[in-house]
């Protein structure tokens, strides 16, 4: 198991009190969390970072998986998330046994229609 930031060092990271982000710490935090699983750490790690490759990896994840809070971070975020990806994280989050990511995967499309509307 990867020894991750405490929160007060996580904190400090990803709100400098000088404003100076260490993007090399926060990369290197990113790659940690992601390869040990730690998907919520890693995406907070990626958005400071501004790494839009490593967002990326990090929505392909939580699609793959079903994560329908991490995409909704996401687009919470102002980060692009489309109906075929809810729709995709539905359907896997339904495999996997997820009924609750999967209700949340529907909503999500539901509202995002909604608003389009």
């Amino acid at each position: 198991m990867v020894k991750t930031p405490t929160w007060i060092e996580k904190q400090k990271l990803l709100y400098p009190r000088d404003g100076k982000i260490e993007k090399n710490k926060l990369a290197h935090w990113f790659h940690a969390c992601f390869e040990a699983g730690n998907l919520q750490d890693a995406l907070e790690y990626a958005i400071a970072w501004g790494d839009a490759a490593s967002i990326e990896a990090i929505k392909r994840k939580a699609i793959d998986v079903g994560d329908a809070f991490l995409l909704h971070q996401l687009r919470l975020g102002k980060y692009d998330v489309s109906d075929q990806e809810w729709i995709a994280a539905k359907a896997n989050a339904q495999s996997r046994g997820l009924g609750l990511f999967s209700a949340f995967c529907d909503e999500s499309l539901k509202s995002a229609t909604y608003v389009q509307e």
